[in-house]
């Protein structure tokens, strides 16, 4: 198994044997993919929590944005 094959079965988790099927430069590419799929959701997250929090009484949405993102 090569070192791109592992990192990439490192970051999408285990059980995924066609992995070992892949190049070395598509093992590369699809991990480069994935973490950019995993960015994006995070962002898409916070911006979801933000519009959520938009939406709380004033004295409800500081304390609850002081703990989720302090």
């Amino acid at each position: 198994m090569s070192e791109s094959t592992t990192r990439l079965r490192e970051t999408l988790g285990g059980g995924l044997d066609f992995l070992d099927q892949l190049t070395d430069e598509e093992a590369r590419q699809l991990r480069i993919m994935v973490l950019e799929a995993k960015g994006r959701e995070q962002e898409e997250l916070h911006e979801a929590a933000m519009t959520a929090l938009d939406n709380l009484p004033f004295f409800i949405r500081i304390p609850i944005r002081a703990m989720f993102f302090n």
